[in-house]
């Protein structure tokens, strides 16, 4: 079942899960262009198992109509990577003991790799005054 995406007018995207208890309407992140901003905290964000950041999959499976790329914000780090990157290596699992949805994982050491069949290096973060403003937008997410 293909999730809800809904992106607002002010650049915020969101994603519905019908049939969820838990979290079935949540913030995913901030969308800047063709680019998902998201923050994560590593020590509640971080799964131990991969050391890796998870996702949920449906967003990131059926996010390529707003976001090509991925930029996640933990601390002062900066971690980036492409949609089709992010599929095509992340680790998938679902938690339904914990009636989570489908995530998928890809380790830290994952991160700002180009991908070898051919695609091109992750974009630098270009650092602009809309760039900032997200950042601040997303602090209340940690």
């Amino acid at each position: 079942m293909e999730p809800n995406l809904h992106l607002t007018k002010d650049g915020k995207l969101f994603l519905r899960l019908p049939g969820k208890q838990y979290k079935p309407y949540r913030m995913i992140g901030i969308v800047d262009g063709r680019t998902l901003i998201t923050e994560r905290d590593y020590t509640r964000h971080l799964f131990r198992k991969f050391n890796a950041f998870g996702f949920s999959y449906e967003a990131i499976k059926y996010g390529g109509r707003y976001f090509d790329e991925i930029v996640v914000r933990v601390g002062f780090d900066t971690l980036k990577c492409t949609r089709h990157y992010l599929l095509k290596h992340g680790k998938i699992l679902n938690f339904k003991r914990n009636d989570l949805e489908k995530q998928i994982f890809l380790p830290i050491d994952d991160f700002n790799k180009k991908d070898e069949d051919g695609g091109e290096d992750t974009p630098p973060l270009i650092q602009t005054k809309s760039t900032r403003s997200v950042c601040a937008q997303l602090s209340f997410m940690v």
